[in-house]
């Protein structure tokens, strides 16, 4: 999946409201030339860039911050992910803790219930984070989590989305995995 600068997502919401990137720019009391650069993915999304977007959106600010995120993570794997993977690991992950909690980062875990959030609040976000959630359900069963760890980290995700409802015995482990129909 290629990296979607979140400036991209910015033209088309602007574009939907026919409105100029320049006047939009004015609208939120933020330089034209930061909404263009932003737009031509030539500036990142900072914090206060996505309290004004999240303002005048009616959508949270870390859905911005999120798109920033995730872009910029996917750019650093096209980029030199591949080296990174061959560099050596660190051997002792019982020292992380026996909880699945330690198994997986923090930011991870906190990205996945912020998912569950701007779900909660912005339901017309569902697509593009039922998407996000369903990748990121099926990458901790991949990793060997087991259903009732998943339902655990994204806590009202799986129940309150009315499209999870799709099984999928995967490696053998006897469980089923409720994952979204994409």
């Amino acid at each position: 999946m290629r990296a979607v600068p979140p400036g991209e997502i910015l033209k088309q919401e602007v574009e939907e409201l026919g409105i100029a990137p320049a006047e939009f720019a004015s609208l939120i009391d933020e330089p034209v030339n930061y909404i263009s650069e932003i737009i031509a993915g030539d500036r990142s999304v900072t914090g206060d860039t996505a309290l004004r977007f999240g303002h005048w959106f009616g959508t949270a600010p870390q859905f911005w911050m999120n798109l920033q995120a995730e872009y910029d993570l996917r750019s650093a794997i096209a980029e030199v992910g591949n080296k990174i993977a061959k560099l050596p690991v660190c051997h002792k992950s019982a020292s992380l803790g026996a909880s699945w909690e330690g198994r997986v980062s923090r930011a991870v875990l906190g990205f996945a219930r912020n998912c569950t959030s701007l779900y909660m609040e912005n339901p017309y976000a569902e697509p593009l984070l039922e998407k996000v959630m369903n990748e990121l359900m099926t990458e901790f069963w991949d990793r060997g989590f087991s259903q009732t760890e998943i339902k655990a980290a994204f806590p009202s995700a799986v129940a309150d989305m009315p499209r999870y409802a799709v099984g999928e015995e995967r490696s053998g482990r006897g469980e089923t995995f409720q994952g979204s129909n994409y």
